[in-house]
């Protein structure tokens, strides 16, 4: 995508990771803006966010996941066998769609470790946030 393009918010935007007995990250499109939950536990109150990411912010985070290849990635990476983290990635831009999910797996490694383009792409998400963590 070009920096110039217009059309820089997404029409969807859904993004969680995190497992049973660790903290979980979620951030979704909510009225135009990005709705940040973290919760440090299965049984603990989440903190919720509103956070407006700016049109240079949301441009970045677009050619960012254009470096990593984001919209190629598949359906589904499972490595089961183990419990741990679970992530699900579902934005809409455009003509660009990507729903994606895993289980212990991430783009380029079928686990339980995670590869440097989901790596990216986390650190990608943050800066759009402002810094927040996520996972």
């Amino acid at each position: 995508m070009a920096a110039n393009e217009t059309g820089w918010r997404p029409e969807e935007f859904e993004i969680c990771i995190g497992g049973c007995f660790g903290p979980t990250f979620t951030v979704r499109l909510k009225e135009g803006n990005l709705t940040y939950e973290s919760s440090p536990g299965m049984y603990a109150l989440a903190v919720i966010e509103e956070i407006a990411p700016d049109r240079e912010a949301w441009v970045k985070f677009w050619d960012e996941l254009d470096a990593v290849g984001v919209w190629a990635w598949e359906s589904l990476y499972d490595n089961s066998d183990a419990e741990g983290t679970h992530w699900f990635v579902h934005i809409a831009k455009g003509e660009r769609f990507i729903k994606s999910e895993g289980e212990n797996a991430y783009p380029g490694s079928y686990g339980p470790e995670s590869s440097e383009a989901f790596e990216c792409f986390l650190e990608a998400l943050r800066k759009l946030l402002g810094g927040v963590e996520f996972w």
